[in-house]
């Protein structure tokens, strides 16, 4: 699904993360069509992401943000930040950051 929607380079890029997580209804639908997985409610992305940054924190394990516009990712990033001062931001990138793709 990601390689649709973004360049080769995006989907290197994050092929090397541990865990990839899409937030929506559509999810929801798609592990229900692909396998009797029984979800009933959707991922809810603002819950998801204090879950991980909270875990991610908490164990010190870097997390890799991707999406929206540089500055609703920028934003997003300050307010994790501020909320877990540990969690550590190893990486952050959205599809118009195109200077990402060449580091």
């Amino acid at each position: 699904m990601i390689s649709s929607v973004v360049p080769h380079e995006w989907e290197v890029c994050l092929g090397r993360c541990i865990v990839g997580v899409l937030d929506g209804q559509p999810v929801r639908w798609a592990l229900n069509l692909a396998i009797p997985s029984g979800l009933r409610d959707r991922v809810y992305g603002p819950s998801l992401m204090l879950q991980v940054g909270g875990l991610a924190a908490k164990k010190d394990v870097p997390i890799y943000l991707f999406g929206s516009m540089v500055g609703v990712l920028q934003r997003l990033t300050d307010n994790l930040v501020t909320r877990f001062p540990s969690l550590r931001i190893g990486r952050n990138g959205c599809p118009e950051d195109v200077a990402l793709i060449s580091r």
